[in-house]
């Protein structure tokens, strides 16, 4: 008896020699027949049997007329076993595994045991006996090489060698957002984290960063951690200050990767402004301008401080969209101080910038009163008036065109020569401090 064949032999029980025999072979207790074989010897060969099968095998003899005798008594063999042959898993999964082999001949009924292991079997992780070519293995880590190997178990006790079958990578699983991704957060740099998703230690992963949906990238890294730093002192260039980003991740092995998922989206923090300065000042406005320091124009916005106090007690507080701002309304001859910080539009506050501080100008002098005008001969006036308090100097202009300036003096009396002979002339005066020129007096003629 071999694997796939068997040879019978009889005793002629007194057939004389050239006696014909019948031998036939079954599965079945003869309800069918898997072989016949016509002879004249008292043996007969069966060949293409099924291995670790259990086959009945009977005889009889065919006399010259053609008549045949009962069969002798039925013998019951059992075919050696095979060893099964290696083959591709049935099919991967990220946590399971379908390992495959084929039967090698063996008959349906064998059983065998399958076997994994993820340390090339110096240790066993799971074992499986089955009349099936294919065993199923669940519960595996994704992304994880395991090695196979498969025995038959004959009939007869009979146990085969081992046959090694392919070692297999579970597939890979998608990362998974982590409760809290964001770890740091700065003006330049934001650190994300995210879950394994089930993936086994040592798995790769690609992380990206964008400021618009992934239409373009503003940098990617790989990395076998569950966390990646972008920005300064991390992959890619420093971040833009107060700037939403949004973060994915997926995982990544030769020849397979994952489908990307959503880490997060979070806003960098706002950098202070610098470079406070003054532009222009009146008695009743001062402008001023600053650096945005990184931060965004148009989404960053910026809360100035206006107080009369350097430790602004009560400040009067505006909020603009651009780096400069006009301050209105204030009162003149009064020092101001402003400080101005960036508001992120995730409601992060910067720090300050220096304070500045100015003088409003003063306001404009009034207009002088009881102006009156002598001539001092045929060519030249006199021009007297009220002195204004806080007046610099005074400009006395033509009264039928105050574009027309006659002269200007720092104080009155103010004296004109060179005019017309025998001609009246109507003048008006202002008064002129740091503040401007103050309202026109009423006119006087000479």
């Amino acid at each position: 008896v071999h694997f796939t064949s068997a040879a019978l032999s009889w005793s002629a029980n007194g057939n004389p020699a050239g006696t014909l025999y019948l031998a036939v072979a079954s599965t079945d207790s003869f309800t069918t027949l898997t072989a016949s074989s016509r002879t004249l010897a008292a043996s007969a060969a069966f060949t293409a049997l099924s291995a670790d099968a259990t086959y009945q095998f009977r005889v009889r003899a065919i006399d010259r007329e053609g008549r045949g005798s009962e069969y002798a008594a039925a013998l019951t063999t059992v075919t050696r076993v095979a060893d099964p042959a290696s083959a591709e898993p049935a099919s991967v999964a990220a946590d399971a595994v379908s390992a495959a082999w084929d039967a090698n001949g063996n008959g349906p009924g064998t059983r065998y045991e399958a076997q994994i292991s993820s340390d090339s079997f110096a240790t066993v992780n799971a074992s499986s006996v089955t009349v099936s070519t294919t065993a199923a293995f669940g519960g595996l880590s994704a992304n994880s090489v395991y090695a196979f190997r498969v025995r038959a178990l004959g009939r007869t006790g009979v146990v085969t060698a081992f046959t090694a079958l392919p070692s297999t990578a579970t597939l890979l699983l998608p990362p998974a957002a982590a409760a809290a991704p964001f770890t740091a957060v700065s003006s330049s740099a934001v650190s994300v984290a995210w879950a394994s998703g089930g993936n086994a230690a040592g798995t790769s992963y690609t992380a990206q960063a964008s400021t618009d949906s992934f239409l373009t990238l503003n940098a990617s890294s790989a990395t076998l951690n569950l966390a990646a730093d972008f920005g300064t002192g991390g992959f890619g260039p420093a971040l833009t200050p107060n700037t939403t980003y949004q973060f994915r991740v997926r995982s990544s092995t030769t020849g397979s990767v994952s489908a990307f998922v959503l880490a997060g989206t979070t806003v960098t923090l706002s950098t202070a402004p610098s470079g406070s300065t003054v532009l222009a000042v009146t008695s009743t406005t001062i402008r001023l301008n600053w650096s945005p320091a990184g931060n965004p124009e148009g989404t960053t916005r910026w809360e100035l401080w206006r107080d009369a106090s350097a430790a602004f007690p009560s400040p009067a507080t505006t909020t603009v969209s651009t780096s400069t701002a006009l301050a209105e309304g204030l009162s003149a001859g009064t020092t101001y101080y402003f400080k101005v910080r960036a508001s992120g539009h995730a409601g992060h506050l910067s720090a300050f910038d220096a304070v500045v501080s100015t003088l409003t100008l003063p306001a404009v002098p009034g207009a002088p009163q009881t102006l009156t005008g002598a001539a001092l001969g045929v060519s030249s006036v006199s021009l007297s008036w009220t002195p204004v308090s806080g007046a610099l100097s005074y400009v006395v202009y033509l009264a039928s065109n105050t574009a027309a300036v006659v002269g200007s003096t720092t104080a009155p009396p103010f004296s004109r020569a060179g005019l017309s002979t025998n001609t009246a002339y109507g003048m008006v005066v202002a008064a002129v401090n740091t503040g401007g020129t103050g309202p026109l007096s009423a006119a006087a003629t000479v």
